[in-house]
Order: structure tokens, then C-alpha cells, then sequence
């Protein structure tokens, strides 16, 4: 059976800074006294995993299912504990769902119709995340509540059955997969920092120790070859960082705070090609390579601690802690504007065949000085750096089919455009 490719092109004039008109917009659902605490994609599905807020609500908690880009969810309820809220979500393989709800895991290998439990093996009964790398899912646990210890268990009959890989040692916070390699952050006052993987979370390795140790880790990002990794600082000194960025494979660290507010939480990244945004309890920032300077890119959120972001198609989505889900376009942000206040530029581009079989050419009106093609989830897949011309053939016949956003940097403007591949 054929299956069509899409990539998207916008354009913008190159920017610094929020407009009045690049909003977040408040979606329909889930409800908005829900605390979102994780948002994930399986396809072109939109998975919300909500708790009770700290706020009084009505609204009831649990998994929420979008497929329209989040204008509306469903509320999932088969095989799902009924009133229990859920913290963590990972996709296996791009097959089945994983989700806690705090002292239990559950699967799903349709679509999140229907879930059972997923937790043989696993002994502790606080999940503090979860992540997946190939066909394996990790999952980290807290030994008691007050998370002084913990242990890592792995599983590679997708949720059966489970293995410890790690611990007891240093409470794991926060697990990402990142590349071929999966990060756990720990807690703070027990040896504060990270572990890593290079083997699909078999064996474990010490990278990194801050220098608080009432920092916690709280989340990990990458943009290009530059790791990221955001911490909670709301209890340490104003003047310790709480992000650091390393372009070695994590030996070396350096702090990446200005334009941050003191004592915040750093609680996701999210990344598109070469833009990386942080959600932290105070609003959402991009980041700016040149300067290693966090802007604010927050206008329209009702609430401003985020607790997770993802990105799906030309959308940012974030999930808050008090208002449920909020969206914004990528092409509304710093640098990378609407299409329709730039229509000059958005004809004087031109890609064909579209639909393409593999080859596909991009004719502008001006040289390009970059191009990146990147998927749904914002990965880059196709990089080429001053290609120096107006006119060039690209291939893609080897990416997989899907939706595929083609990003191109000209003087003065930015295009992003949608490919169909038969």
C-alpha cells in the first residue's frame, strides 16, 4: 500500500524577540484545571497525560487522545485506572505507548484504545520516568518518597516483563533518549547530575556532577551536537545555573542561564532542527546559539510553569501545570514568522516534482546558506551547510514516509516547505 510523504515550508523574516501576534493559543482540551505533566506523539496522535492540578477542578484525570493537532481530545478510559492522574508517556518503536501513573506502568499496542498493566518485575511503587531506545523501555523508580535512592529496570518484551540494569544507587529523576544514548538524571542532595548508556540502558556511567548538590535534574535536550541538561534551582543560590550545555558528549560542561530567571526549574526541551526551547516554571524560552541567550517566547500563556512540551508538525505544544495545553505555530516564533505577512518570499520559492518519488529540486530567488529537512518530532534528518546556491537537487528517498518540514535560510528570511513523496 503507498504511503504519501508530506514536508512544510514557512517563511519569516529573521527576528529577535516575541510579537504581539505570535500567541499561545489555549486548546479545547483536555480540561483546563488539568495539570498536563506529559505530552507525546505516536504518528500524527497527540497523547496528554494529566494529573489534578494544585488548583481546585472539575475535570477529570487521566489519558487524553488528540488526532486534529490538538483542536480537540478524547478522554481514554479502557484498561486505565478510573480517577488516577499520570505522569510519564514514551513511545516504543513507534508502536506501542507506555504511561505511570505514579506506582504502576501500562501499555498500549493500538493506538491507546485499550491499556493493561506492564509492571512484572519492576519492585519499587514510585515511577519517576520512563523512555524507550530501539525496541527496549526503561523505567526509573524511587526507593521511597523521599527519593534518596533508586533503581533503573529495563525491558525488551515491550513492557512484559522487566530487568534491573541499575541501582540500588543515586534516585533517577528523569530518564531521555537522546541519539543512541539514554540519560538519568538524579536528585538533588544525594551526588546531583547524570548517568549514561551507550547500550540501550544495559550499562550505566557517570558523566556529570553539578556543583550544588540541592540541584535535581529535571530534564535533558539536544540541539545539533550540543547536550543540554536543565536542573531545579529554586532552593539553591540565585547565582548557580540551571542549564549547561556540552558539545563533547558530555565530558565537559558549560552554564547557558542568561536571559533565565533565578531560582526556576528547567522541565523539558523540546527541539526543531536548530531551534531549542526549554519549558521552566516561569514560561517557555528559545534559545540563541550565538549569544547563549534565553528569550522569552511565552505571550498568551494564562499559565507560565510549563511541565512538558513537544513538538508535532509546525506546532509547539505545551502542556501546563494548572491549564492544561496550549499551542503555538513555529513559524510564529523569533525569526521564523508568518507565511502570509511575507508572500514575496514565499513565492520565490519553488520545489519540484512535488509529489517527488526521491529527487526533489529547490529553486529560490536567492542563494541558500542553509538547509535542514527534519521530521515530525523535530529531528534533523538532512543537514547541508551553505550550499551556496539558488537552484540544488536534494534525495530522500531513504527517509521513511511521513511528514518532513524542509527549512531554508536565505538572506534576510527563512522557508520552510512541504514535500508529498510517493
Amino acid at each position: 500500500m503507498k504511503r504519501n510523504l508530506t514536508i512544510i515550508i514557512i517563511i519569516g523574516l529573521l527576528g529577535f524577540g516575541d510579537t504581539v501576534k505570535a500567541l499561545w493559543q489555549r486548546m479545547a482540551g483536555p480540561d483546563t484545571s488539568l495539570a498536563v505533566f506529559a505530552i507525546a506523539n505516536l504518528g500524527a496522535n497527540l497523547f496528554a497525560a494529566t494529573s489534578p492540578s494544585g488548583k481546585f477542578h472539575s475535570g477529570a484525570t487521566g489519558m487524553y487522545r488528540s488526532n486534529d493537532f490538538g483542536a480537540s481530545w478524547t478522554r481514554i478510559v479502557t484498561g486505565l485506572p478510573a480517577h488516577q492522574g499520570f505522569y510519564h508517556l514514551t513511545t516504543r518503536a513507534g508502536l506501542d505507548l507506555l504511561a505511570d501513573e505514579y506506582d504502576s506502568i501500562f501499555r498500549s499496542s493500538d493506538n491507546g484504545d485499550h491499556w493493561a498493566p506492564a509492571n512484572h518485575g519492576i519492585v519499587s511503587n514510585i515511577i519517576t520516568g520512563i523512555t524507550s531506545i530501539g525496541s527496549a523501555v526503561l523505567a526509573a523508580c524511587a526507593s521511597s518518597s523521599h527519593y534518596e535512592g533508586g533503581w533503573i529496570f529495563r525491558s525488551t518484551d515491550r513492557g512484559v516483563s522487566w530487568t534491573q540494569v541499575y541501582g540500588p544507587g543515586n534516585c533517577p529523576m528523569v530518564l531521555t533518549t537522546i541519539g543512541s544514548s539514554v540519560f538519568a538524571g538524579t536528585s538533588y542532595g544525594h551526588s546531583t547530575g547524570f548517568f549514561r548508556s551507550i547500550d540501550s540502558g544495559v550499562t550505566w556511567t557517570e558523566k556529570m556532577r553539578v556543583p550544588n548538590p540541592e540541584f535535581s535534574a529535571t530534564a535533558f535536550g539536544q540541539r545539533g551536537s550540543e547536550i543540554f541538561f536543565g536542573s531545579d534551582n529554586r532552593f539553591a543560590s540565585p547565582h548557580d545555573s540551571v542549564v549547561y550545555t556540552s558539545d563533547d558528549d558530555g565530558y565537559y560542561w558549560s552554564p547557558a542561564v542568561l536571559g533565565l530567571p533565578s531560582k526556576t526549574s528547567v522541565n523539558a526541551f523540546a527541539t526543531w532542527g536548530r531551534e531549542i526551547f526549554a519549558g521552566t516554571t516561569h514560561g517557555v524560552f528559545q534559545y540563541r546559539a550565538g549569544t547563549r541567550t534565553w528569550i522569552p517566547v511565552s505571550v498568551g500563556l494564562r499559565d507560565s510553569d510549563i511541565s512538558s512540551l513537544v513538538i508535532l508538525g509546525d506546532y509547539l505544544f505545551a502542556g501546563t501545570s494548572s491549564d492544561g495545553v496550549y499551542r503555538r505555530p513555529l513559524s510564529e516564533m523569533p525569526g521564523m514568522n508568518e507565511v502570509s505577512t511575507h508572500a514575496a518570499a514565499n513565492n520565490s520559492v519553488r520545489i519540484f516534482p512535488n509529489p517527488t518519488t526521491g529527487l526533489v529540486t529547490l529553486d529560490c530567488s536567492a542563494k541558500i546558506t542553509q538547509l535542514q529537512v527534519s521530521n515530525l518530532l523535530g529531528q534533523s534528518v538532512i543537514e547541508q551547510s551553505n550550499p551556496g546556491t539558488s537552484n540544488f537537487t536534494i534525495d530522500i528517498s531513504k527517509l521513511s514516509a511521513g511528514t518532513y518540514f524542509a527549512k531554508l535560510t536565505m538572506p534576510g528570511a527563512l522557508v520552510v516547505k512541504k514535500i508529498v513523496r510517493e
